[in-house]
């Protein structure tokens, strides 16, 4: 549960349903290959397998086919049956999925299921397992609780859901001690009770095992509790727990739970048991309590994801995304973040000191309104918690305010951030309430007509602050000539102040050592810098202006 206020009710829109039918359209569309977002490293499984082809004909005397077992399951099917019919084929179907698979088998899977159908793989790295429908559009329905374990197995074109509203006991979940698994191309919906979603690890877990290496992608996850429960339910559409590390979120649609789209939690104490956690170029919008939120873990990279449409209730105060309990080296790069109270929310630490570095790095923050002007709840950027923080390049238009800084922070450092049309004019583009002498602001962009409030002294103009906090070093007060913000187009014009303004900072050289990948980019992948020095804001002048704000982030569809 976060720090909450009153939610804002939000209903459904035509948008969502035009969305939702876009995910199928790109589920079949299957033509381009997986692609790391920036600063995630690609999987050594579960993104690229194609599974073998199903034999032709399919009787009774040809269940495998190429080196490969099938089997052809489907209980609502005509034929029907497990009694002495251990693969079953198209006109002889399966009851059920095997409890142990074999290397290399085939499970092809139609209709619906509403009984137990966990198993376990016996897949390896050149033979794995394959569990699947036969495309998207078919999906079978798993109205079940199913537990996958044992290694090498990749899911594809399913369906778990409830079997009906009244029910609570349905989704999918892997446990520790399993290995290598891929959730690809799939569908998880739930009911108005707690139940249902993913689930990765297990609560309070006191062994020595992990659930490692697991890639969840191209999935359209929804409607996972009641986002209008007067309680919070905690109803995650992805939840991770226990010890989990090398975990791939990438290219979902997660929407209307009543909780996170996911959420992180280790457990006070166990913050290294959940690490290298990828979360990137997801669509999360409308759940009840963000776009996605880090507790207690390690190593965190959020990446090019598009967060909208979060706002304050029984269970959050409405930011896109974050963090709380004072998670390690999490990274949150290059997101789209709008239409929420707040933008990136650092709320309390657990205990005080636990968790050491977060950096914000390319992000592109907008229209961030709130009914209330706290800075202990409201900004594009709110950081009440975390120890020593790290905002750099970031571009923030369209804002009650900008960065609040109540205490609970050790060390702050700003650079090369554009913060343009702060809406609220009795707000600030900086608030800063305490621990001032640990804060580092050079090389930013601030509006013509700034407002910043630095240690119970308010001051509103850039020379003012310079020389009443010794702050500011090298910082513009001007328009940044944005290109056009009012359609979401926040790169720089040829004029802008902000080309050429920036300072490379060490947090890119730091990216780079602790994970062998450059972040030397630009929100749309170019290179940093294009010209002689860094430009300021989240946009390099002179880079692609390919990948613009404004439209969700489009998930990739495997040739089925």
């Amino acid at each position: 549960m976060h720090e909450a206020k009153q939610m804002k009710s939000t209903g459904k829109s035509i948008t969502v349903l035009i969305l939702a039918t876009l995910l199928a359209t790109w589920h079949q569309a299957g033509v381009a290959a997986w692609t790391a977002p920036i600063g995630v490293p690609t999987p050594a499984f579960g993104v690229n397998e194609i599974a073998p082809a199903a034999p032709n004909p399919w009787n009774s005397t040809s269940t495998t086919s190429g080196g490969h077992q099938f089997y052809y399951v489907c209980p609502t099917c005509a034929g029907h049956t497990d009694s002495a019919n251990p693969y079953g084929y198209p006109a002889k179907p399966r009851d059920t999925i095997p409890a142990t698979i074999p290397a290399g088998s085939v499970v092809e899977v139609h209709g619906q299921i509403d009984t137990n159908q966990s198993f376990t793989s016996q897949g390896t790295a050149g033979s794995p397992v394959f569990v699947r429908g036969a495309d998207y559009a078919s999906r079978p329905k798993l109205t079940v609780s199913q537990t996958i374990s044992g290694s090498y197995v990749i899911l594809e074109n399913i369906w778990w859901g409830p079997l009906n509203s009244s029910d609570t006991d349905f989704g999918v979940g892997l446990r520790e001690g399993t290995s290598y698994v891929a959730i690809r191309n799939c569908e998880v919906s739930g009911n108005a009770n707690r139940a249902g979603g993913v689930g990765m690890g297990s609560w309070s877990y006191s062994g020595s095992q992990s659930l490692s290496y697991v890639v969840i992608d191209n999935c359209n996850i929804h409607d996972i509790g009641d986002v209008n429960s007067p309680v919070d339910q905690d109803a995650h559409g992805i939840t991770v727990n226990g010890s989990v590390d090398h975990l791939w979120v990438t290219n979902n649609q997660i929407s209307y739970a009543s909780g996170d789209a996911m959420q992180l939690e280790a457990q006070q104490g166990r913050r290294d048991k959940i690490h290298h956690v990828y979360y990137g170029r997801n669509h999360s919008h409308h759940n009840k309590q963000t776009g996605g939120w880090i507790k207690h873990a390690t190593d965190v990279i959020f990446s090019q994801n598009t967060i909208h449409d979060h706002r304050a209730g029984n269970s959050s105060f409405g930011q896109c995304t974050g963090f709380q309990y004072g998670p390690e080296y999490v990274w949150f790069l290059f997101n789209h973040l709008y239409s929420c109270d707040v933008g990136l929310g650092f709320a309390s630490n657990d205990p005080p000191g636990d968790g050491q570095y977060a950096f914000a790095i390319g992000n592109v923050i907008h229209n961030i309104h709130a009914s209330t002007t706290n800075p202990y709840n409201s900004g594009a950027v709110m950081a009440v918690g975390g120890t020593n923080l790290y905002f750099i390049n970031n571009t923030i238009y369209d804002v009650d305010s900008g960065f609040s800084h109540p205490p609970g922070w050790t060390s702050l450092q700003l650079y090369n951030n554009i913060i343009s049309n702060r809406t609220n004019a009795s707000s600030y583009d900086i608030y800063v309430e305490s621990n001032t002498g640990a804060a580092t602001i050079q090389n930013n962009l601030f509006p013509a007509s700034p407002r910043f409030y630095w240690s119970g002294a308010t001051y509103t103009s850039l020379s003012a602050f310079q020389s009443g906090s010794g702050k500011g070093q090298n910082s513009l007060s001007t328009n940044p000539l944005l290109t056009d913000p009012g359609n979401n187009n926040f790169t720089l014009q040829s004029t802008s102040l902000a080309k050429d303004s920036g300072v490379l900072h060490s947090a890119y050289a730091t990216f780079f050592s602790r994970y062998g990948i450059s972040i030397s980019k630009d929100y749309t992948g170019s290179a940093r810098p294009q010209g002689p020095a860094f430009d300021m804001g989240a946009y390099e002048y002179g880079g692609s202006v390919a990948l613009q704000p404004g439209a969700p982030s489009i998930t990739r569809a495997r040739i089925q």
